[in-house]
């Protein structure tokens, strides 16, 4: 299963960022794996498809945030 969920990251210089990702989760609800945005994350093929992931993004903010750890893996605040 995946979500869009805030993941929070600490960059190298400790400055603290927030963004909206693609988390998957295991059977257990854990989150394991999370895809990067990238320049192409907010392109869709039809206006219908950019408002239903707007309206996911939303609903991201309702939902626990995650936290990068140096690791790479994804633990909840």
């Amino acid at each position: 299963m995946w979500d869009y969920r805030v993941v929070k990251e600490r960059t190298k210089d400790g400055t603290e960022l927030f963004k909206i990702a693609e988390v998957f989760f295991n059977d257990n609800g854990e989150p394991w794996a999370f895809v990067e945005p990238d320049e192409s994350f907010l392109s869709w093929e039809s206006i219908e498809e950019l408002e239903k992931n707007i309206d996911w993004f939303k609903e991201a903010f309702a939902k626990p945030v995650l936290y990068e750890k140096d690791d790479g893996s994804l633990e909840t605040l």
